[in-house]
């Protein structure tokens, strides 16, 4: 029985594009120091493997979440 994989990660769009995974990281974050012909490639691996990014762990290697903690405390009496 074969095993279904749940996402696509940045090691299969690298591999697939034939690039290592700083190169699509470089690509993803937009950065100016990549080839015109490997950004289109890098671009089109993805759009066609439907990689998206996980926040959980963007958050992990950015140390930041970028969510909003909003708390209510009810100050009556539990009991009355």
């Amino acid at each position: 029985m074969s095993r279904i994989k749940a996402s696509v990660t940045i090691r299969d769009v690298a591999e697939a594009a034939g690039v290592s995974v700083s190169t699509v990281s470089r690509v993803l974050n937009n950065k100016v120091d990549v080839a015109p012909e490997t950004l289109r490639t890098v671009q089109s691996v993805i759009r066609e493997m439907g990689y998206t990014s996980s926040l959980a762990a963007r958050s992990l290697r950015s140390r930041r979440t970028n969510v909003i903690d909003w708390s209510y405390l009810n100050r009556r009496p539990l009991f009355c």
